[in-house]
Formats: C-alpha cells, sequence, structure tokens
C-alpha cells in the first residue's frame, strides 16, 4: 500500500511537474509572441515616422529647387532684359548715326547745288556781259 501510494505520488508529482513545465512553455510562447507583436509594432511605428520624415525632406527638397530655379530664371530674364536694351541702344545710336550720314550727305549735295547754280549764274552774267558790251 506504501509502495502503491508512492508510486501514485510520483505519477502525481510527475504529472503535476509536466503540467507545470507545459504551462510555463505556452506562457514562455505567449510572451514570446507579445514580444514578438509589441517588436512588429515598434518597427512599423518607426518605419512610418521614417517615411514621414522622408516625404517631409523630400517635399523641403523639392520646395528648395523650385526656389532654385526661380532664382536662376529671375537671373537669366534680367540678363536677357539687359542685352536686349544694349541692343536697343546699339541700334538706336547706330540709326541716329546713319540719320546724321543722311542730313551730312544732303548738306553737300545742297552745297554742290548752291556752287552749281552759282557758278551757272557767273557764267550766264559772264556771256551777257560778253554779248552786251
Amino acid at each position: 500500500r506504501r509502495r502503491e501510494e508512492a508510486t501514485l505520488a510520483a505519477v502525481q508529482a510527475r504529472t503535476r511537474a509536466e503540467a507545470e513545465a507545459s504551462a510555463k512553455r505556452r506562457l514562455d510562447q505567449e510572451v514570446e509572441r507579445m514580444l514578438a507583436r509589441t517588436r512588429a509594432a515598434h518597427e512599423v511605428r518607426e518605419r512610418r515616422e521614417m517615411e514621414t520624415q522622408m516625404a517631409v525632406a523630400m517635399e523641403a527638397s523639392r520646395r528648395e529647387l523650385e526656389e532654385q530655379e526661380r532664382a536662376e530664371k529671375a537671373v537669366l530674364d534680367a540678363a536677357a532684359r539687359k542685352e536686349s536694351e544694349a541692343a536697343a541702344a546699339i541700334r538706336a545710336k547706330q540709326l541716329a548715326e546713319y540719320e546724321a550720314s543722311l542730313e551730312a550727305d544732303r548738306e553737300k549735295e545742297r552745297k554742290r547745288e548752291a556752287e552749281e547754280k552759282a557758278w551757272l549764274e557767273a557764267k550766264r552774267r559772264e556771256e551777257r556781259g560778253a554779248a552786251g558790251g
């Protein structure tokens, strides 16, 4: 009877130990699953934060690039305006020089005509004087 009780106690102890070990394994597995879920959630949160930071940085970079392009365009537009103004000034100067040249040519032509007229007048007077004399 004592042997049976000892065997029964040993069987119960072994069963209790196996049940405790099984419960501990289940508890360990549950803890491991919870840790894995926590890690996964943390990784997702970190990834979202990183994606947000990257999106913000990309947007800032895009704005900076647009601002740089606007500044470059303003510089090019100003240079083109100055170039255009300089070309207009050169054309105006050339036109003024051409008009002055034309006026000088007209003045020479008027002088030549006046000299020719005076010469013809002198020639006629001379002929009249010779014919009348």
